[in-house]
């Protein structure tokens, strides 16, 4: 992981070493159900957008584990999505 985040890095003038998170946030209110949904399977996915798993709950430090049935290594209050639908 650490050669993609210097690949990133390298390609961000605002970076010396490594890029974890992109620079550009647009912080929006999570007003709604179907948003927050939305939200939660954005997040999960990103680390199989980004090339560092095949799978949403393989990433170590996602609550995706959690909202696959399985326990994760931090504490995680899961929201039910069917409620969500």
């Amino acid at each position: 992981m650490l050669e993609i985040f210097s690949k990133h890095g390298s390609m961000n003038s605002l970076n010396e070493k490594f890029q974890l998170w992109q620079n550009n946030s647009h912080a929006k209110e999570v007003y709604g159900q179907k948003f927050t949904l939305q939200k939660i399977n954005y997040i999960h996915a990103n680390p199989v957008r980004s090339g560092f798993v095949n799978s949403p709950e393989q990433y170590p430090y996602s609550s995706a584990q959690d909202y696959a049935g399985k326990k994760g290594p931090v504490d995680v209050v899961v929201i039910n999505l069917h409620s969500l639908m």
